[in-house]
């Protein structure tokens, strides 16, 4: 009775992050992406729209690996309470779909870097995307609660 229960209340939070997912884009559709600023607002209208998140800073640095392009560098507060599996699979997510956005929307954003607090299960994880074939690649994770 207990892991039917568990497995509905899991069921029911993904479904709430997957439909909040994008929720953003009317606003975003008027940015400039080509622009640190507009990058930076878009990325902070994209997360203050979720309903599991906080932001909790965005920086849009130069990137001077590639010599042009920016990388961006999130930290974000994940504030659903749930057992460690359930949120990093939904971390997975939303940084997946973030990236996906980012990735078709920000050609010049070359690499994207998430940094999750999870004060829950008093812990943190790290998201890291790199863009290849026009869109944005899982270049690293790493999750430790």
């Amino acid at each position: 009775m207990n892991k039917i229960f568990l497995l509905i209340v899991t069921l029911i939070t993904m479904i709430m992050v997957m439909c909040s997912c994008g929720s953003s884009e009317p606003d975003n559709k008027k940015l400039d992406l080509s622009t640190k600023e507009g990058i930076q607002a878009y990325t902070e209208n994209y997360f203050k729209n979720e309903a599991s998140t906080d932001i909790d800073s965005v920086t849009v640095n130069d990137d001077a690996g590639k010599g042009s392009g920016y990388v961006l560098l999130i930290n974000v507060v994940f504030t659903t309470k749930n057992k460690a599996d359930t949120s990093k699979q939904m971390i997975q997510m939303l940084s997946e779909d973030f990236a996906a956005h980012i990735g078709e929307e920000a050609s010049d954003v070359n690499e994207v870097a998430l940094m999750w607090d999870v004060p829950y299960l008093e812990g943190n994880a790290k998201v890291q995307y790199v863009r290849a074939d026009g869109g944005m690649k899982l270049g690293d994770e790493s999750f430790s609660f």
